[in-house]
């Protein structure tokens, strides 16, 4: 990984890469940059203090399923780095690429939601905070059928999911 400026809640969002030949999410780095804010302020990076890692990096896989339970590679010596991966189904991601912008964002939401909590879990951390973001959320839909019914419980805000306006973060 690259050293870089570390976001104050220390999760990062690395970016997405397809794992399968086809249809591409167009919308995705779009979405995923619209709800920055919301990553960079969800946790506070000071429960990272005695960890081995200092920054949780989050990728995107876009695949044939949905599964929230990330894969974890081997974390960076020298800059603390935890990289995860979730896998996301395509074929959801590119209807709502296509039909519904907020429900693409609340899916990359809830995936980086459920990631972090496993996360947290597996290194004994408080969950508090990711978890009270992850109960204002739905689930993923699983088909197309339960992406044309979905319905948005909260707006994709950061005040609305935060509670506050969270200062600009480069």
């Amino acid at each position: 990984m690259i050293q870089s400026v570390i976001p104050p809640s220390g999760i990062s969002i690395g970016g997405a890469v397809a794992m399968v030949v086809g249809r591409f999410v167009r919308k995705g780095p779009q979405r995923i940059t619209e709800l920055k804010p919301i990553f960079h302020y969800m946790y506070d990076n000071r429960y990272f203090k005695d960890q081995k890692f200092a920054v949780i990096y989050l990728f995107y896989r876009y695949g044939i399923k949905t599964e929230l339970i990330p894969q974890y590679d081997r974390i960076h010596s020298k800059y603390k780095d935890l990289t995860i991966y979730v896998e996301l189904d395509t074929l959801i991601l590119d209807w709502a690429d296509k039909n519904n912008p907020e429900l693409l964002k609340e899916i990359y939401l809830i995936a980086a939601c459920e990631a972090v909590l496993h996360v947290l879990r597996k290194y004994k951390l408080p969950t508090e905070p990711v978890e009270k973001i992850r109960s204002k959320l739905g689930e993923i839909p699983l088909t197309i059928e339960d992406c044309e019914i979905w319905e948005q419980k909260i707006p994709l805000t950061p005040e609305a999911i935060l509670g506050y306006t969270p200062a600009p973060w480069p």
